[in-house]
């Protein structure tokens, strides 16, 4: 079985990812599944990136390239970035919502769970068109890819933009929720780096010259703005949920 960098790095993933779902359970589990605030969301991201990565390898290890199985993958990946900004905005609902009185209103964080939302159907539904032969429906494709990572794109600035408030009002933050709001302001950059590595990759999808070309990309381009920004992410969630106590829904 011959791999490519991208198959070795979904190796990588699958390492990474399989102990992660398995963390993201248990702290989902301690912080309640009625009330887990972001959590839940990272085991969504843990199924998708073991499921994208095993396609991924699936396809390298055929006899001949599967194109199909590869932007299956590459939609799986694109998708993967929706839970971990509905993650990042379920802790910071959590912190908003026991702040007295909420500082932002519950109306506009259900708001911006529609941008993430709509962004998935927009990358899922460009799966079937980028692979089209037809220029018209090929074109349709490329555009909602370009769609898809400019919703993500508002969603982090609207991310910084709330977490930035919640700072300038520390101390409106309970001692208990610190911790949380810790792990976000150290996630962010890391997320907005994330971001903008999928809206390069998308806005360069058809260029194979391009150090972000989804097909013929540079690996390293790919390991530090994009793996390597999730594994940071995730780990600064699964340690702020354990460390932090369980929130009864009132």
């Amino acid at each position: 079985m011959h791999l490519d960098n991208n198959g070795k790095l979904a190796i990588v993933q699958l390492i990474y990812y399989s102990p992660a779902l398995i963390a993201s359970i248990l702290v989902t589990r301690k912080q309640g599944f009625s009330y887990a605030a972001g959590w839940h969301y990272l085991i969504v991201l843990s199924v998708l990136r073991i499921v994208g990565n095993i396609l991924q390898i699936v396809a390298e290890s055929q006899s001949t390239p599967n194109l199909e199985l590869t932007i299956t993958a590459a939609t799986i990946a694109g998708v993967g970035l929706s839970p971990l900004t509905l993650a990042t905005m379920g802790i910071l609902r959590r912190i908003n919502m026991r702040m007295t009185p909420e500082f932002v209103s519950l109306r506009v964080f259900r708001i911006m769970y529609i941008f993430p939302a709509l962004a998935i159907v927009l990358l899922s539904a460009r799966g079937s068109k980028i692979s089209s032969l037809q220029a018209s429906t090929r074109k349709t494709g490329l555009a909602l890819l370009k769609a898809g990572a400019v919703l993500f794109l508002v969603t982090a600035v609207f991310l910084c933009f709330v977490s930035a408030a919640f700072l300038a009002r520390k101390s409106r933050i309970r001692c208990e929720d610190r911790k949380l709001m810790s792990a976000v302001v150290g996630s962010l950059p890391f997320l907005v780096v994330r971001v903008l590595y999928s809206v390069f990759v998308e806005f360069n999808y058809d260029d194979q010259d391009s150090i972000f070309s989804p097909m013929a990309g540079d690996i390293w381009a790919r390991v530090f703005m994009e793996a390597l920004e999730e594994w940071v992410i995730v780990a600064l969630y699964l340690v702020a949920g354990y460390a932090s106590p369980r929130v009864e829904k009132s």
